[in-house]
């Protein structure tokens, strides 16, 4: 079988990508009684929550984005296409819903989110960035292709980018934060009161090493030591990326 040239794969490849678009923006309020826990996943699409004491109810904001072959499937899919709001067990759980196949690689659920700061927080997206400010309790944020940026006064933090950077400020009495990305920059603003003990270890890239950590212990790939009283934890692991700690 004779091979297509590369020019020829590139341009089929474009061809067969939906290029018809159809968008809308939906708005909801939940109840925050009984609300403990937000758990938010995404295929394609950001998610973004912020910690506000007045958001009583939870402010909900998604902005909703279907692809097709032409303008008339595109706006079909876009009219089967809804946000998932259930409450379990203390959990609100949101994410996308829509036709039982071929929908969640043509379509993006991007969400918006003002919460208690009391609330615990896991988002998940494959592909978007995470971002998480303002929030008292735990925060989990776990993407594939993004960014995640997270400035909370949260005991526990975990963060994961595949492809990303990772921007963390904690704040706070922390518990225990890390840090796993493996291709892209991570950066850590050490702002928690009672500080941490610090492993970082990195396969390719540079550790830059602050003043201010205590007891440092910087070998190839591996710097261990602590920001002030070193009561909480920071680990930090990446492949492929620099890391910056303040």
């Amino acid at each position: 079988m004779r091979s297509l040239p590369p020019l020829s794969l590139l341009l089929l490849t474009a061809c067969s990508y939906p290029s018809f678009v159809a968008s809308k923006t939906v708005e909801y309020e939940v109840p925050a009684d009984g609300v403990q826990r937000l758990a938010c996943t995404t295929h394609n699409g950001a998610i973004t929550v912020t910690g506000d004491a007045a958001a009583k109810p939870i402010r909900l904001r998604a902005e909703i984005t279907a692809r097709a072959t032409s303008q008339a499937e595109a706006d079909a899919l876009l009219h089967q296409l809804d946000v998932r709001r259930d409450l379990v067990d203390g959990a609100l759980q949101v994410g996308g819903q829509g036709p039982q196949t071929g929908w969640t690689t043509q379509s993006s659920f991007a969400f918006t989110f003002a919460v208690p700061p009391s609330v615990r927080v896991a988002l998940e997206s494959h592909n978007g960035a995470l971002r998480v400010t303002g929030m008292q309790e735990e925060v989990r944020a776990v993407t594939h292709n993004g960014e995640v940026v997270v400035d909370a006064a949260a005991p526990a933090v975990a963060t994961s980018s595949h492809n990303g950077d990772v921007r963390l400020t904690l704040r706070g009495e922390l518990r225990e934060a890390t840090v796993e990305t493996h291709n892209g920059e991570v950066a850590v603003e050490m702002a928690a009161a009672g500080g941490a003990k610090v492993t970082v270890e990195t396969h390719n890239g540079t550790i830059h090493v602050p003043a201010n950590l205590r007891d440092a212990v910087h070998e190839r790939g591996l710097l261990q030591g602590r920001f002030g009283e070193g009561k909480g934890n920071l680990r930090i692991t990446t492949h492929n990326g620099d890391v910056r700690l303040r």
